[in-house]
């Protein structure tokens, strides 16, 4: 059996995955050799993923939403045809799960549509709350 002269040290996997990580950089030069990823690209990047998912989401949501519609039908029609209290509560309580699923798809569909404020309407709002506190003539009370 063949042993190393070298000291075994534990390979861990927060200390492979830096170094295999480094030596892809080593071989494939460019920016990315620097060890870092260009915040231009990373930025890039996550707004991509971002409008990939609302995208797919927004195609998704009408066909959602009008599902749920259906059911919601659906639960309607079948009340009158009801034989006792517990099938009503059960329709009924199926029918609020609905209605809650309908609106959470409508708020998200509202969110969707918000506006990310930039960071200098951001510093601007930061600005409008220090001038508020500034601002602030209450009398405290000395004991």
């Amino acid at each position: 059996m063949a042993t190393s002269s070298t000291p075994s040290r534990p390979i861990t996997y927060v200390s492979v995955i830096p170094e295999r990580y480094n030596l892809y950089l080593s071989r494939i030069g460019g920016i990315e050799a620097l060890g870092t990823i260009d915040p231009a690209l990373l930025a890039n990047a996550n707004l991509s993923i971002t409008g990939h998912g609302a995208a797919f989401y927004g195609n998704n949501s009408p066909a959602a939403i009008r599902q749920a519609a259906l059911r919601i039908a659906d639960i309607v029609e079948r009340i009158s045809e009801t034989e006792d209290v517990q099938e009503s509560v059960a329709l009924n309580t199926y029918a609020r799960a609905e209605l809650v699923r309908l609106v959470a798809a409508r708020i998200r569909l509202q969110a969707a549509r918000t506006r990310v404020l930039s960071a200098e309407e951001l510093a601007q709002a930061s600005a409008r709350m220090a001038e508020g506190a500034f601002m602030d003539f209450t009398i405290r009370e000395i004991e």
